[in-house]
């Protein structure tokens, strides 16, 4: 979990740098984002996501906005 851990916090630092809206390659950076949640065993991916749920989507409009941009 601690890679996946740094690997979302990198993600979720270049969200806050550079707004979601401005990036061209939209389906680029969703690819990147399911990297650290969804592409293992839910037992392995499953803390990560109910951190991320559980404080960062609550925390941060930019920590939000890949969503809100889908």
């Amino acid at each position: 979990m601690a890679f996946r851990s740094v690997l979302k916090g990198f993600i979720l630092a270049m969200a806050k740098l550079v707004p979601v809206e401005l990036i061209p390659e939209l389906d680029a950076l969703v690819e990147v984002w399911i990297a650290p949640f969804g592409r293992s065993e839910s037992s392995s991916v499953s803390g990560i996501g109910r951190q991320f749920w559980e404080a960062d989507f609550r925390t941060r409009v930019a920590r939000r906005a890949i969503f809100d941009v889908a």
